[in-house]
């Protein structure tokens, strides 16, 4: 049987540190073994080896060079000198979304731009290519590979509001005409039963399927520079613990919503009358690689953060949990990232789908990806009220009974943990 070896890889250590971590990859998350039928060993390099791959690739990511109109010109992949597709380099750079690296065309709050991205230019956002490459390379090289169905995702809410509701729900209500439910709004607010303040039915509606899901909580206040609001409530006042304690007995998940605030981790951390094993970035502002590593110098485990916002899919073409590359010091970072797939306001603010298309824009999606794709769902607490967003907390209950309709499981923040981080870094 012809196994693959890094002893075989013939090329620089650097290079070898990041074909590694690629073949680490498909090793983990896809049970890449070994070679069919063959007695001969898979060599690795850029001449004479019966795996080839771009020495220009190379050579220009150590000269910082990470655009993807410069890497990929023929389509969404590494090419060859011979014209030929280079997979293990083209997974390398895609799942790693090197071509955030040194963006300098961000949006007016400071993200990487969609419109900026190969997904966007070569029409894959919703494609997991990178699993199209995996099992093109395999069979072209003879090498078994699992086909085992993923059927498990990752159920999330950001935690955003809970006090604001009385303003937006209840002029919402008055422009309506509805003068009862404009009072009863008020009413709440000041009667210590916000309609934000709705987790333990979101649980209670999750746990009726089997399902648990994770909430992401903001340790700051105030706006930033750029006018983000962030958290409108302290994680330690009383409505908060109780919400927190309400959803833990349920089976609920909590983590930390960084703010847009120039604070560190620690800063927020402190904040948090929980142990912090997972973070996303409120508002989904961050930039690669700087957000990285101050995840992994906070000790956080699992970073979901990696979506676009104005589109539903792949912000890095492939379907689950990895150990992002630290360019800097050549080695997996010790976290794994969740990418984040779909997020109730990209449908209605940035694609202005109608409330009522939205859940079979996102079925049909799920259909075609489950097979491949651990996927992350967001959606916020304020989308789930009977009021404004009265459609998208039915089409959230729909995902629900859809997902477990289709033998989806959701998995926890230690499931991932384990599954995904633990002993990532094999050697060959």
């Amino acid at each position: 049987m012809c196994k693959l070896n890094s002893s075989f890889i013939e090329v620089k250590p650097t290079t070898i540190a990041k074909i590694n971590w690629v073949l680490n990859l498909l090793v983990r998350n896809h049970s890449l073994d070994n070679c069919k039928n063959s007695n001969s060993q898979l060599t690795i390099g850029f001449q004479n080896t019966n795996v080839l791959i771009s020495h220009q690739f190379y050579k220009d990511l150590a000269e910082n060079i990470y655009n993807h109109e410069h890497h990929m010109k023929d389509g969404p992949w590494i090419s060859l000198p011979s014209g030929e597709k280079d997979y293990l380099s083209s997974i390398f750079y895609l799942v790693n979304s090197l071509q955030e690296y040194g963006a300098v065309d961000l949006d007016h709050y400071g993200r990487f731009k969609y419109e900026n991205s190969l997904q966007k230019k070569w029409g894959v956002v919703t494609k997991n290519i990178v699993w199209d490459y995996i099992k093109a390379f395999c069979n072209q090289h003879n090498i078994s590979y699992s086909t085992k169905p993923i059927h498990n995702c990752f159920l999330t809410h950001d935690i955003d509001f809970l006090y604001a509701g009385w303003k937006m729900e209840g002029f919402w209500a008055l422009r309506k005409g509805r003068i009862l439910t404009t009072a009863n709004i008020i009413f709440r607010r000041f009667f210590g039963q916000p309609i934000f303040a709705n987790l333990k039915d979101i649980s209670t509606r999750e746990k009726r399927h089997g399902l648990q899901s994770s909430y992401f909580w903001i340790s700051k206040k105030g706006r930033c520079t750029d006018g983000i609001k962030n958290a409108d409530y302290s994680l330690r006042e009383k409505l908060v613990e109780a919400l927190r304690n309400e959803t833990s007995s349920l089976g609920a998940e909590h983590g930390l919503h960084k703010s847009t605030l120039a604070t560190y981790f620690k800063e927020e951390i402190v904040n948090c009358p929980y142990e912090v094993k997972a973070n996303r970035y409120h508002f989904l502002k961050f930039n690669i690689p700087a957000a990285y590593d101050a995840i992994e110098e906070a000790g956080i485990k699992i970073d979901t953060s990696l979506g676009f916002a104005e589109h539903y899919g792949y912000r890095n073409s492939y379907g689950l949990p990895f150990c992002p590359y630290n360019m800097k010091e050549d080695r997996p970072y010790d976290f794994i990232e969740v990418p984040l797939h779909i997020m109730d306001g990209t449908f209605i603010h940035y694609m202005e789908l109608a409330q009522s298309e939205v859940f079979e824009e996102v079925k049909k999606w799920i259909y075609e990806v489950k097979e491949h794709t651990l996927f992350t769902v967001l959606w916020h607490n304020n989308e789930l009220t009977d009021y404004s967003y009265a459609e998208m907390s039915k089409c959230y209950d729909s995902i629900l009974e859809y997902i477990k309709d289709e033998g989806i499981n959701s998995v926890s923040q230690d499931e991932l943990i384990n599954n995904y981080l633990s002993n990532y870094m094999l050697r060959f």
